[in-house]
């Protein structure tokens, strides 16, 4: 027998959190191992121009709606486009909306939302676009002269000092806090000098997720570019083990192809049958072909929906048995 004085160690259930979002790609849902985004975290959408880092933002926002929550976007880049944002599936009239004019502002906007307590996400877009209030009031001629490859570090140090304010509030509020950053090809040289710029590194310690985005090729039909795929790949993860990189498709005044990634995950665990007069659901006929298959799904999004929910059960049953 054993030491009855010998500390006893026993095994816990893991915790996942309450609230989680959707991002809109169940592929995505499925690498981050949880489903989606959890609320109350920090989370950086990084990638090149042109990576879908802002349309996955919409959609992240769209599903958070869809469960009544309350959102905001700091549109810092001036890219917000309402027509596409809609077809994302963002109810732009109930979308709390903001053009700062310089970063301090930004940050006020994004303190005083994170911390009110009332809202589901709220989205910074971007990074990359933050000009600091001194910057932007100073003269063109000293603006002229001032040598390109300086680094800024006033936002920087602005960031640094909004994360160390909303990291002590989030978890509470259950407000997850969205940024999207280009990246920099400087940045292999600017990691060499962390001693000297601890503030750079303040997203990348205070954000529980880390998305890196990166376009790989062009969706052509009938000879026409109709969308693009993006490669997606989890830096950091708090919550699960960063799975393998991901794909999903971007079409064009669309969003997300979440349709196809449905109808492609269902076939390969089998919870859609593809007989031979026929792609099947259960009882339900979607189609002889894929094509026809995917217009049965848009058009029929109940049915979409139940065959997502018996993929999420078989692929991440972990959510359901912690959620039961």
């Amino acid at each position: 027998m054993g030491d009855p004085a010998a500390p006893r160690f026993e095994l816990t259930t893991r915790q996942y959190p309450q609230t989680i979002y959707s991002t809109g790609s169940l592929r995505l849902d499925i690498a981050l191992g949880i489903g989606g985004i959890p609320g109350g975290t920090i989370v950086e959408f990084d990638g090149s121009e042109a990576s879908g880092k802002t349309t996955l933002a919409y959609h992240l926002i769209a599903e958070a709606q869809k469960s009544e929550g309350v959102c905001a976007f700091i549109d810092h880049d001036r890219g917000f486009n309402p027509d596409f944002a809609r077809r994302c599936g963002v109810n732009v009239e109930q979308l709390y909306f903001s053009q700062p004019e310089h970063a301090e502002q930004a940050f006020d906007i994004l303190s005083t939302l994170a911390s009110a307590g009332v809202f589901s996400i709220v989205a910074l877009d971007s990074l990359s676009a933050m000009v600091s209030y001194q910057e932007l009031n100073r003269p063109l001629s000293v603006t002229a002269n001032k040598i390109s490859n300086d680094s800024p570090e006033t936002d920087l140090e602005l960031l640094a000092l909004s994360l160390r304010r909303l990291s002590g509030i989030l978890h509470r509020t259950g407000t997850c806090v969205l940024f999207t950053s280009q990246s920099d090809r400087r940045m292999s040289t600017i990691y060499h000098q962390l001693a000297a710029h601890p503030a750079r590194l303040a997203l990348k310690l205070n954000a529980s997720i880390r998305l890196r985005l990166s376009p790989l090729s062009n969706l052509v039909s009938d000879g026409q570019v109709i969308g693009s795929r993006i490669h997606a790949r989890v830096i950091k993860n708090k919550f699960s083990p960063c799975l393998q990189p991901i794909d999903f498709d971007i079409i064009q005044h669309q969003g997300i192809d979440k349709t196809g990634e449905v109808l492609d995950l269902g076939v390969r665990c089998k919870v859609v049958q593809q007989k031979i007069n026929g792609i099947y659901f259960q009882s339900e006929r979607l189609g002889k072909t894929s094509s026809e298959a995917n217009r049965f799904l848009n058009q029929n999004i109940i049915v979409r929906n139940e065959i997502e929910k018996a993929i999420r059960r078989l692929l991440i049953p972990e959510i359901y048995t912690a959620a039961a």
